[in-house]
């Protein structure tokens, strides 16, 4: 898929993939289930950026409910995206602030009952958080949320899905550790 959007749009590869060049992914990609359960999760660092859509998802409601949503607790959305990444300190900040406004989302994360059986880690999944509507996000209708508890070295995943019948632009944030904002204090600075 990257591939073909990269010939039609070299700038997506030599310079930046951007919101453009996810859009792509709508109309060119074979596939638009790529990463629909927790068994397919796409690998994400814990200090990364990941732009997606959510095309072809919406034909289906998924049973995986969510922990929180303004919805009440366990509402269920439309379509998922799975995510994994290995922890790199004992926090992390999750965030979709910087998604569409219009696809508005849920999201849980998971940590793994046992790490050290690699190929059922999907069947031992425990929630430890979620994110809905946080008012860190200046009013967007995305969650965020900073987990503390981490262990180092331990599989996480988070699950993004949108809450109403729409397609749109996501775009998933991890920055571990997280900090507590503001970061500095500006009264400090003389």
């Amino acid at each position: 898929c990257c591939t073909n959007i990269c010939a039609d749009d070299p700038f997506c590869c030599e310079v930046s993939w951007d919101r453009m060049c996810v859009e792509a992914t709508t109309t060119t990609c074979a596939s638009n289930f790529e990463h629909a359960s927790c068994d397919t999760a796409l690998t994400v660092e814990a200090d990364s950026l990941t732009a997606f859509t959510n095309p072809g998802y919406l034909s289906y409601v998924i049973s995986r409910t969510f922990c929180c949503s303004s919805n009440g607790a366990n509402s269920v959305a439309y379509g998922q995206r799975w995510f994994k990444f290995t922890a790199t300190d004992t926090s992390a900040m999750v965030s979709l602030c910087g998604s569409d406004p219009a696809a508005d989302s849920l999201f849980n994360v998971y940590a793994v009952g046992d790490p050290t059986d690699d190929p059922a880690e999907c069947a031992r999944l425990v929630a430890i958080a979620c994110g809905d509507d946080a008012v860190e996000c200046g009013g967007v209708p995305h969650g965020q949320i900073c987990m503390k508890g981490l262990v180092p070295g331990r599989p996480y995943y988070v699950v993004v899905a949108p809450k109403f019948d729409h397609r749109g632009f996501l775009q998933l944030e991890l920055q571990s550790p997280c900090f507590e904002r503001p970061l500095w204090n500006p009264s400090d600075c003389n």
